[in-house]
Order: structure tokens, then sequence, then C-alpha cells
């Protein structure tokens, strides 16, 4: 339910816990130096593993840097060469951890979690995070696993309480999560992830009354455009296309490098056969995410669909650039060549 926002609670959990109590070249020739490695953001970090094969800070740096200009395979290369190299570094796991999380591999980032809890057992940030991953791969034994010794410790704290909604969730029991949250907004009103949790359950049951909830969480947190982004959401939802286009559009407006924003008013622009803004719309969610695969394959759709063959292949091509196995671009590729 709430993949892209699950970091961001953990951040902000934190937090609250603590005062409650491009493209890579990966397959270049073996003698070869991958493009990523020379980008202006990474060179300084390669020129100092050129000089000290050794330099395991300047394998993190240079693995940070990486992630930075979206290198992925190349930035786990690095991390692990850190780790290796100075086994006992909680930050080294951390950090590799959270760059997991970020790009889906719950599985990879859950172990990583795990070593730092090997070597500092109550870390608060380690043991959100990890609970936090299991969430994510639906797996609520091992979720409660990690999350039912603080929360006996704590029994009242909130933020321990709201993961056990989450976990609810998990388990397929939605009433009990909305009982959980109702408690959580009563004791906690400003913990932004209870908010936002009830913005979503009530936009699910389709009440009218989650555009107050998302309302409440972005005032808590202005920096964070997602709760804007799920009301344009909740009146897609209900082809409420105006609506659902004004908060889209709120979001790019307040942030020009919003791709999701710019992607689903695009989409918004394509239903109310608007295909020029449609176009416009989808060529800035690509500008400010590379690889953003949605976009080109919206693109590569949209312009099969007004029989311009050269473009369409053009945009599918791209989308399997960024999403090899995506099917619907490689049925299309197959069907258009």
């Amino acid at each position: 339910m709430m993949q892209r926002f699950s970091l961001f609670i953990c951040a902000c959990c934190a937090v609250f816990l603590l005062n409650a109590c491009g493209g890579e070249d990966a397959n270049q020739g073996k003698n070869e130096t991958p493009n990523a490695y020379n980008n202006p953001v990474v060179l300084p970090y390669t020129e100092m593993i050129a000089k000290d094969r050794n330099n395991v800070e300047a394998y993190f740096q240079r693995a940070q840097a990486l992630a930075n200009v979206q290198a992925d395979s190349l930035a786990i290369v690095d991390f692990k060469k850190a780790i290796a190299l100075d086994q006992q570094n909680i930050q080294y796991k951390m950090a590799f951890g959270d760059f997991l999380f970020e790009i889906k591999n719950y599985k990879e980032a859950a172990i990583q979690y795990d070593a730092v809890l090997q070597l500092k057992d109550k870390d608060e940030k380690a043991i959100l995070n990890i609970v936090q991953t299991y969430i994510q791969l639906k797996d609520a034994e091992n979720a409660w696993k990690y999350l039912n010794p603080p929360l006996k410790a704590l029994p009242d704290n909130p933020v321990l309480n709201y993961l056990t909604a989450e976990i609810a969730l998990v388990e397929n029991d939605t009433m009990k999560a909305m009982k959980i949250v109702d408690g959580l907004i009563v004791k906690a009103p400003k913990l932004y992830a209870a908010q936002f949790l009830k913005g979503e359950l009530l936009a699910y049951q389709n009440q009218n009354g989650a555009v107050a909830y998302f309302e409440k969480a972005f005032a808590l947190d202005t920096m964070d455009l997602l709760p804007i982004e799920k009301i344009g959401d909740f009146y897609k939802a209900r082809k409420d296309y105006p609506n659902a286009l004004k908060y889209y559009r709120m979001t790019v407006a307040k942030d020009n490098s919003y791709a999701y924003g710019f992607y689903k008013a695009g989409l918004i622009y394509q239903e109310m056969d608007s295909l020029d803004k449609a176009i416009q719309n989808f060529g800035h969610a690509i500008k400010a995410d590379l690889k953003y695969a949605a976009s080109y394959l919206a693109l590569a759709q949209l312009y099969e669909k007004q029989n311009q063959k050269d473009s369409a292949i053009k945009y599918y091509q791209l989308t399997l650039t960024f999403d090899s196995k995506n099917e619907v671009a490689s049925t299309a590729l197959s069907r258009l060549k």
C-alpha cells in the first residue's frame, strides 16, 4: 500500500521514537572503465581508489555517488567492497540497507539491517527499518519478530504502535488497522504516518474524509508531496478528472522535479483527450526522472494509438532499457517490428 512512503516513515519514526523514548555501464569489457566511474560526481572517488585500492571510505563515498547518478549495480559493488574492508562499520551496512530498500530489493535490505542489529542489537533505526522492510515483503511473522521486543519495552510508544497497524494490513485485518490508527490520531495527532494511513484507509473505502486526512499529513510535513499526490489519486479513482488534475498540478507547482505529478497529470490529460498536453507532461516526467519507465511506456502507447510507428518503437525500446522485464513493451515491439 505504501511503497514510496515507507522509508520516509522510518526516518520520521526514528526521530519520533528518540523524542518519545543515469544508467550504468556494468557490462563493458573487462579492461574497460565503466562510464559512470568518470561522471564528475563520481570521478574524485575513482581517482582516490586508483591511488589506494584499500581506501574503504573512498569505496563507500563512491557507492553513494553512484547511487546518486542511478548507477545502481555499480553502487552495489562498491557498498559490498566497503563493507568487506570494514566489517564492523554500522554506518556502511545501514546506508547499504537504505539504498537496497530504495531500489525495492527488500530481501537484501533486510539482510543488511539484520547485520547492523548483530553488531548493535538495540539500534532504533535498524529495528524500525527492518520491521518496515518485512512489511513490504508481506512477511508479518518476521515483522512481529523484530517489533515485539521494543514494543514490550515501550507499549505506549506511538511509532511502534503505528507499525502494528501496518502489520495488521499485511494480515488483511483492516478493521484492526483502522482502530489502531484512530487511537494514535487521538494520542499523537502530530504523527504524520498515522494521519497518512488514515487517509489511505478511507481512500480505499472511497470515503470523502480521505482528503482531509491527507491534507493533515501534508500540513505536518509540507516538504513531502505524496499526500497531495494521493488526493489526486483519490479523485482519479472517482473519475473526477478536474480535481485530480488540480492536485497533480499542485505537486509540480511546489516541486518542478516531481516526476510522479507530471506522469499522472499526463494520464489525466490522456483521459480528457488532450493528447498534446499528455505528451508534454510525460516528457516533463522523463526530464525529472530519466529512469521513469512508466512515462516511456505511456508515450509509446500514445504514439502507437496515433499510428506514429517509429516514435512508438523508440519509446517501447526506452521502456525496456529501464524495465527489461516489461511484458507490455516487449509484446508491442514484437507486434510493430
